[in-house]
């Protein structure tokens, strides 16, 4: 997508090598912040909502940046093989 396309230009570092690291580095980031919230809020309903009305909890976006990043693995991983 379009916003994606933002992002690696705005994140792309000099090699592969480097920007695997980076994301890993952030990955890391994420579950250690993750692992610190009280298993009681990552359900709570705190009254966010999407703007098309839907409940938005720390559930809810982990299981977004689940999905994502599962999309985006297998991206990589056809990527790779295209490239055999």
């Amino acid at each position: 997508s379009t916003f994606n396309a933002g992002l690696v230009l705005e994140h792309r570092r000099g090699s592969l090598a480097e920007t695997i690291a980076l994301a890993e580095a952030s990955q890391r980031a994420l579950l250690a912040a993750v692992q610190a919230i009280p298993a009681g809020d990552v359900i709570r309903d705190r009254g966010v909502r999407s703007p098309g009305g839907r409940r938005v909890t720390i559930a809810m976006i982990l299981s977004a940046e689940a999905s994502d990043g599962r999309k985006h693995a297998q991206q990589i991983r056809d990527f790779a093989e295209s490239r055999l």
